[in-house]
């Protein structure tokens, strides 16, 4: 099965992702980290809100935009 999803940007090692999610909550820019951790082939994912005043991502904020199958 095929379902809509939102266009993302990347950084150059595809570490970083960015998209906009949109829904009821409004256009929120989410970011999505592959952080490498201490052990060999082990990664951290974190997914986070970015902050378009201060460019702080938060990590704590549930924003429940409605869109969960389009992320």
């Amino acid at each position: 099965m095929e379902l809509p999803k939102y266009q993302i940007s990347t950084n150059e090692d595809q570490t970083v992702f960015k998209f906009v999610s949109d829904g009821p909550n409004g256009k929120i820019t989410k970011i999505v980290l592959y952080q490498p951790m201490n052990e060999p082939d082990l990664y951290n994912l974190a997914l986070g809100d970015l902050d378009s005043k201060t460019r702080e991502i938060d990590f704590d904020i549930r924003t429940n935009n409605g869109d969960r199958d389009m992320i």
